[in-house]
């Protein structure tokens, strides 16, 4: 009984299956306890690689002008966050982003496809690769991809198990990238009126009046400009 090999494969089947509906929970509450998408990404990519070994992990997403145009947002590579691998401008072939199938490939056929990205790439050894989509309700907004040393092929519940994460990652990926624009935007606004309030003051300059009383003072300052109330919702 304890040699038996169908016992075997039905225990390591359920150790697989309770590892990965594990990695899903995980998943879950990161995205509901995280806001910053790069923190996000770097456990994401720990809880992943316990399942499905890797080396590397990144985030492609597609620029606003659309195919085949994308960039390379958020890398690993050994567990490390890696900013000098991010920010590439690449090219994507528009069949395979628009078909919303999973991808596996070789290094060798990114050589092919895009020499000086994949060139880089080719450096840290890394040999076999995975990507899946980010889809949401706005769209296909990229590619969730992961690299390996290893020479072994990804399994068919690899890509499974990947494509379940995907659709996770894609919202936070949303959320992620709406929140930081909408907090540069607060920003930019915010300077924007700090200029603005300077300009005003500029143009009414009651610095050089001459006089301290207090009622002066109180007259000045009601006539002093300032933006106009919120209005209400």
């Amino acid at each position: 009984m304890l040699n038996d090999p169908d016992g075997l494969s039905a225990e390591a089947s359920l150790r697989e299956e309770r590892d990965r509906l594990r990695l899903l929970l995980e998943v879950t509450n990161l995205l509901v306890a995280k806001l910053d998408l790069g923190q996000l990404f770097e456990a994401l990519s720990g809880c992943i690689s316990r399942v499905i070994p890797h080396e590397w992990a990144s985030v492609t997403l597609i620029e606003p002008e659309g195919l085949p145009h994308a960039m390379v947002r958020l890398v690993m590579l050994d567990g490390v966050r890696r900013p000098d691998f991010e920010n590439w401008r690449i090219q994507v072939l528009a069949p395979e982003a628009k078909s919303g199938e999973p991808l596996c490939t070789t290094i060798e056929e990114g050589l092919v496809r895009n020499p000086p990205v994949w060139t880089v790439i080719a450096a840290q050894g890394l040999k076999r690769f995975m990507h899946v989509h980010l889809v949401t309700g706005r769209g296909n907004l990229g590619f969730l991809a992961i690299g390996t040393r290893r020479t072994d092929e990804f399994t068919p519940s690899d890509v499974s198990l990947l494509t379940q994460v995907a659709v996770q990652v894609a919202i936070a990926v949303d959320n992620g990238f709406a929140y930081d624009e909408i907090r540069q935007l607060k920003d930019r606004l915010a300077i924007e009126k700090s200029y603005l309030e300077e300009d005003l003051r500029s143009d009414h300059d009651f610095t050089e009046i001459i006089g301290q009383s207090g009622t002066l003072k109180a007259v000045l300052r009601q006539v002093e400009p300032w933006p106009p109330p919120a209005p209400r919702s």
